[in-house]
């Protein structure tokens, strides 16, 4: 199934987290959402060429897309415990635990996310992107959704 999607991404950690006294800095929306990490900036849609590393979203109907992203950003720069058992977000570990391995400083990382029409599934979405995008440190396949079996 085909979608029409309105990107906001690419912006890199740097940008982001360099801007926040900015008012037109640039932010997810609070819900209902699909988000890519990725090594090379993309403007329009992400594609396999921009090196994805993460495709994600919010679980099930929640509204916590915007602190979904700010739980990933938290763990990429390492703010979870050593044991990893206290986290925020198992892909931003993940992506810290790389990052480290491959000299890749997380600021450089870039990340964008889809801005949804009400009538889209994200997690159909989610699972469209992992699919289309190979992300490299995503460990399994999202969920199907209960709603939409099919995909």
């Amino acid at each position: 199934m085909k979608r029409t999607l309105r990107w906001a991404g690419s912006h890199s950690l740097r940008s982001m987290l360099g801007s926040v006294l900015h008012k037109n800095r640039p932010m997810p929306p609070d819900k209902a959402g699909v988000y890519v990490v990725s090594l090379q900036p993309w403007s329009g849609a992400p594609t396999t060429t921009h090196e994805v590393i993460y495709v994600g979203s919010n679980t099930g109907g929640s509204t916590r897309f915007k602190t979904r992203i700010g739980d990933l950003i938290a763990d990429v720069f390492g703010f979870y415990s050593i044991e990893g058992r206290i986290g925020h977000h198992s892909g931003g570990r993940r992506i810290h635990k790389w990052c480290k391995s491959n000299r890749v400083d997380p600021l450089e990382l870039n990340v964008g996310w889809a801005i949804m029409e009400s009538s889209m599934c994200h997690r159909c979405l989610e699972t469209e992107l992992y699919d289309a995008l190979a992300p490299k440190l995503c460990v399994r396949r999202p969920p199907r959704c209960k709603e939409h079996p099919w995909v």
